[in-house]
């Protein structure tokens, strides 16, 4: 199991970032958040991580509306890149949208997500799934060998 992960969240809209972020800090124990809402932000925290002055998250959490469809593109080309040498992990990235949202999410399994949440509007349907999240990437799934916070 791991200690203290490191989430990452993707997401322009306000409210959609608190409900999730609630949603995390209730169902992955001592979990630490990052957001980012905007191109320039993601760009930001992924130079941070390459100057190991900011952390690397195990796990991404893209909203399927971040951003304009061109920034999008542009924001996913910069995140299939990051992980481009052996020293640096590959992040599992999860979309986050709503059912209707579907045919979106199709186009981002192609470039660089590794499952989609189907976002509930009950919250505590939510904290659920966070938590099944979380088992899956944080206890069952073997992470890359260099994250740290293994027990």
């Amino acid at each position: 199991m791991y200690l203290n992960p490191r989430i990452l969240l993707l997401e322009d809209n306000p409210v959609d970032a608190v409900e999730l972020c609630l949603a995390l800090e209730e169902s992955v124990p001592n979990v630490q958040l990052a957001i980012v809402n905007d191109h320039p932000g993601l760009i930001d925290y992924l130079r941070r991580i390459e100057e190991r002055s900011h952390e690397t998250p195990w796990l991404i959490f893209l909203s399927v509306r971040f951003l304009t469809p061109a920034a999008k593109i542009e924001a996913l080309a910069h995140l299939r890149s990051y992980p481009s040498h052996a020293s640096r992990p590959s992040i599992p990235v999860i979309a986050v949208g709503s059912p209707a949202e579907l045919a979106s999410v199709q186009a981002l399994y192609e470039s660089v997500i590794s499952a989609h949440l189907i976002r509930s509007d009950d919250f505590q349907q939510l904290v659920a799934d966070c938590q099944a999240i979380a088992t899956h990437w944080f206890k069952t799934a073997v992470l890359p060998p260099n994250a740290s916070g293994c027990t």
